[in-house]
């Protein structure tokens, strides 16, 4: 049976982690933000590059002087939102915000640990429910059979009763064999 990643949990995988971060990667350096009520403890602040590097505007002059240093925190900000795509947290990081790039971290190992938990408990419970079922209609060679038998068996008590039903019908092409082969 092949399975397929589900839309919603990409989008809780790529989307939910920022709700945890606390901190706005397009702040200008020294904006403190008000943290969302659950997170009071986080404290968001971002050093961009150093002042040195940036060129601030003096009296009279045009605002073009800030440009360099916008386009300066732009591109950080851009190389932050990459590093973040590859590995979660490495932006935030990257950025200084260490808090935030550990909770990131631990949200995402948090929620891949328990998509795959739940994948092979899944798994487990399909296969007792199929031993369930094989033991109960009387099915034999139970791990040979494909998807479609068991749709096809779990809707009658038994292969004879499946069997049955099918002749009823007057298909005889997807009649089943009582000792676990396909007739």
């Amino acid at each position: 049976m092949v399975k397929r990643i589900s839309p919603i949990f990409v989008i809780w995988v790529l989307f939910v982690p920022a709700l945890f971060a606390g901190e706005n990667p397009g702040l200008q350096a020294g904006v403190r933000l008000k943290p969302f009520a659950p997170l009071r403890h986080v404290q968001a602040t971002f050093h961009l590059a150093s002042l040195s590097e940036q060129r601030l505007p003096v009296q009279g002059m045009p605002n073009a002087a800030l440009a360099p240093a916008q386009e300066s925190a732009s591109r950080n900000n851009r190389t932050a939102f990459l590093k973040s795509l590859v590995i979660p947290g490495w932006g935030q990081y990257a950025l200084g915000a260490k808090t935030s790039a550990r909770n990131f971290v631990i949200s995402e190992i948090v929620l891949i640990g328990t998509s795959l938990g739940f994948n092979v408990y899944s798994n487990w419970l399909e296969d007792d429910l199929r031993a369930l079922a094989a033991r109960h209609a009387g099915v034999q060679n139970a791990e040979s059979k494909d998807d479609q038998f068991w749709v096809d068996i779990g809707n009658f008590d038994s292969v004879v009763d499946f069997n049955d039903e099918k002749l009823r019908q007057r298909n005889t092409v997807d009649l089943r064999d009582v000792n676990g082969e396909d007739a």
